[in-house]
């Protein structure tokens, strides 16, 4: 199975550099996992490959509705500006 992700940096508010990982996933790809818990390994995952992650959010689809899981942050950039274009694939 492979999931699609954005990996990409960005400025806060106190001008600091940030980043910032956004996986997206399907019910089905969900695996009976908890958001949370598929969050946390996605992101365990990743740190593997030596990606440096510190912010991340999960996408579930479900039909044309999309759930968001993760940092307040990311939520409500996701939520304004929309999904950022996936940079990368997980193979998992």
């Amino acid at each position: 199975m492979s999931i699609n992700f954005a990996y990409f940096r960005r400025h806060t508010i106190n001008r600091r550099w940030t980043t910032v990982a956004i996986f997206a996933v399907t019910k089905a790809q969900q695996l009976n996992v908890s958001p949370y818990g598929l969050l946390k390994e996605l992101v365990e995952l990743v740190k593997r490959e030596n990606f440096q992650i510190d912010h991340s959010l999960l996408i579930v689809s479900v039909g044309r509705k999309r759930y968001l899981f993760g940092d307040n942050c990311l939520v409500d950039l996701v939520s304004t500006t929309g999904v950022p274009r996936f940079t990368h694939t997980l193979s998992v």
